[in-house]
């Protein structure tokens, strides 16, 4: 069986209500292409006799061939001389439909689906043809109606019900579209999950609108609980979309892994997620090395247990699974990228630059390899062919701001102002010819944006900012880089306005937290700044200088209070930097901090690891 999925291109539409305003581009049309009848489509039908001929078989392998091939026209006339030869035929009358509706002819889709419903009066497939019909004609009342239909037909047709969850979803009808929702998973889970991209375009993700996609996932799992793909596909929306659900993403996974203990995806999920504490790393770094042995030709895998162990502070160990990636994809450039990296952060200049070269010989037109050599000169002191290889990096992607901002750095940093000058100002002419190209692209705006930082323009760099907003309003990174600029140019209230912004988009990202958390301690607002860091935390309770910072911001408040409240604050501060000292990559000054809260302590608490 084949499948096309046809879909409107178009603008949001405008629901009635303001609760949802579902995209037209999540009204996709599922056609299949089928050989036979049966299966839902058919769910109802009346037995009608099927007698195809030699040619009529002939036809419809033609009219196969002509769709696949997107020769829309010949097979609407192969399968229309199929249909001639068996008119009795609803596989080729479902076939016809679909190219009708492909070629948006819908009124010769409509009628198509009226005839349908003379020849099969108790089937709901042609109530669900036409509702679709008139959905693609943004046509909701109408579209309900046949929905409604097909499902008292066959209430078990979930196509339907998937439709109505669509319709009213998008004529602000919530709870009704929440039922129809799970009728739809509970009629047949694999259907309204796997097949229905529409579910992926319907997730807003802001307070006070449905996650149909949180609802979806979790019905899933409750029809059909012995399920893999169910646990595993649950997990991963907790993971990237859920704050503050490690606890019930490792749980899914660990039950997918107890109903498939060689599940590849499951080992990988959890060693993921396991994170905070050695002995979360021991067992990250376990599953890893399992999800390795199961599947070694998983490049993916090698590189993310080089990651975990780096990260751990295993570098020997880390080094030791790189070299076995390059060992075992010789033609594979990513291990040696992330081994120069490592011992790049070790200052072992150069065995980096080796593996660098070693990189590049497998993929030499990779971005970041002149930029990355470039890095290690400017470390070394080797100025002048440091800005060689960020001028090579320029050259090779002009788009690498990265490279820009080192080539800008470096060639300041060795008096060499005028070319910095030059550099910058013919960068800001080609962008603006970009622009004049493509004035609609937002990428050029902001990068823009940052030339004129670059230069020092700050009110410059706000408009093309602002710019790169209105035409991607819901790209949290351009949100939070006019509020950086903002915040430069001492535009603090609405820097914040537009930080709440990038959280909203982006509730899981901890670094708008951190930088609200900074403009409010600017105005004064403490206990505004510490809910933020702990909301941070939350995100990503594994990040040290994250507990370090709360700690000391707590350790602010605590010398503004006296008596009980200023205990409780550094006990607070206290519990930060514990938590701190236990995760990677921890300060080196934590036992100081803490030895420091100790003594201001004295007999009211004890602060020690």
């Amino acid at each position: 069986m084949s499948l096309f999925f046809v879909g409107v291109a178009s603008a949001s539409i405008a629901a009635p209500s303001a609760n949802l305003n579902i995209a037209a581009a999540s009204l996709f049309m599922e056609v299949q292409f089928s050989e036979t009848t049966g299966g839902e489509a058919k769910r109802g039908a009346e037995p009608l006799p099927l007698a195809p001929s030699n040619k009529n078989t002939q036809l419809l392998t033609l009219g196969d061939q002509q769709a696949h091939q997107h020769k829309w026209d010949d097979a609407l006339a192969t399968y229309r001389a199929a249909l001639r030869e068996d008119p009795s035929s609803v596989a080729l009358r479902e076939k016809i439909f679909s190219v009708l509706l492909i070629q948006k002819k819908y009124e010769d889709a409509i009628a198509q689906a009226q005839q349908a419903m003379l020849l099969m009066p108790k089937s709901a497939q042609p109530h669900i043809w036409l509702g679709s019909v008139y959905m693609l004609q943004v046509d909701f009342k109408k579209a309900e109606a046949e929905m409604n239909q097909a499902v008292q037909l066959d209430p078990k047709a979930s196509q339907a019900h998937w439709y109505l969850w669509l319709i009213l979803a998008t004529l602000g009808k919530t709870e009704d579209a929440v039922s129809e929702l799970k009728t739809a998973i509970d009629t047949d889970p694999t259907h309204a999950i796997v097949q229905n991209p529409a579910l992926r375009n319907a997730r807003l993700g802001l307070p006070g609108h449905i996650d149909y996609e949180d609802i979806a996932y979790r019905e899933w799992v409750r029809v059909d609980p012995e399920n893999v793909a169910a646990h595993l596909t649950l997990a991963r929306h907790l993971s990237l979309s859920v704050s503050d659900a490690t606890k019930e993403t490792l749980a899914e996974y660990r039950e997918a892994l107890r109903l498939d203990g060689n599940n590849v995806i499951a080992h990988l999920g959890i060693a993921d997620n396991s994170r905070g504490s050695p002995s979360a790393d021991a067992e990250a770094i376990a599953h890893y090395r399992e999800a390795i042995r199961l599947a070694p030709g998983d490049l993916d895998a090698r590189i993310r247990l080089g990651v975990k162990l780096k990260s751990a502070r295993k570098y020997e160990d880390a080094a030791r699974a790189y070299f076995d990636a390059i060992s075992a994809f010789p033609n594979a450039y990513e291990p040696h990228f992330f081994l120069a990296s490592l011992y790049e952060g070790e200052k072992k200049w150069n065995e980096a630059l080796v593996q660098y070269e070693a990189a590049t010989r497998l993929h030499p037109k990779h971005h970041a390899y002149h930029r990355s050599v470039a890095d290690i000169y400017q470390a070394q002191g080797r100025s002048s062919e440091a800005i060689d290889e960020y001028r090579l990096a320029v050259a090779q992607d002009p788009a690498d701001t990265s490279a820009k901002d080192g080539l800008q750095k470096a060639l300041r940093a060795t008096g060499r102002i005028a070319e910095a000058d030059a550099a910058n100002a013919e960068d800001i002419v080609r962008i603006k010819a970009d622009i004049a190209r493509s004035p609609d692209s937002a990428d050029n705006h902001d990068t823009l944006a940052k030339a004129y930082l670059q230069q020092g323009k700050l009110e410059d760099a706000i408009a093309a900012f602002r710019e790169t907003v209105r035409l991607q309003p819901t790209f949290s990174s351009y949100h939070e880089d006019l509020a950086i600029a903002l915040r430069d140019h001492g535009n603090v209230d609405e820097a914040i306005k537009e930080l709440r912004e990038v959280i909203l988009l982006a509730p899981m990202s901890p670094r708008p937290y951190v930088e609200l958390s900074d403009l409010l301690l600017q105005l004064g607002r403490l206990n505004d700044a510490v809910e933020n860091y702990k909301t941070a935390i939350k995100n990503v309770p594994e990040d040290s200088s994250l507990h370090a910072n709360l700690a000391l911001l707590l350790e602010t408040m605590a010398d503004r209070e006296i008596g009980d409240q200023k205990f409780a604050l550094l006990r607070e501060a206290c519990a930060e930097l514990i938590s701190a000292s236990k995760l990677p990559f921890a300060g080196a000054d934590l036992d100081s901090r803490l030895h420091k809260i100790g003594l201001s302590l004295g007999s009211n608490g004890r602060c020690a690891m």
